[in-house]
C-alpha cells in the first residue's frame, strides 16, 4: 500500500464515522510502515532513548483495541 492508496478520513462526518475513519487511516498507515520489513527490522528500536519498535506499536494498538 502506498500513501496515495490510504483511505482519507472524513473531516465533516458525524462523530462515530469520523472516529472510525481516523482509526482506519492510522491502521493503514502502520500496516504500510510495516509492509516488507523483516522480523529483525520490526523488532528494532526506533530512536534512543525510546525502546519502542514497530512490532511493539502493533502489539500496543492491538491491546488497546480489545
Amino acid at each position: 500500500m502506498t500513501a496515495a492508496e490510504r483511505s482519507e478520513p472524513a473531516i465533516d462526518a458525524a462523530e462515530r464515522p469520523m472516529l472510525e475513519g481516523w482509526l482506519d487511516y492510522h491502521r493503514e498507515t502502520l500496516a504500510m510502515k510495516c509492509a516488507g520489513l523483516t522480523d529483525a527490522q520490526l523488532r528494532e528500536a526506533s530512536v534512543p532513548p525510546s525502546a519502542f519498535s514497530l512490532l511493539g506499536l502493533v502489539q500496543h494498538l492491538a491491546e488497546v483495541e480489545r
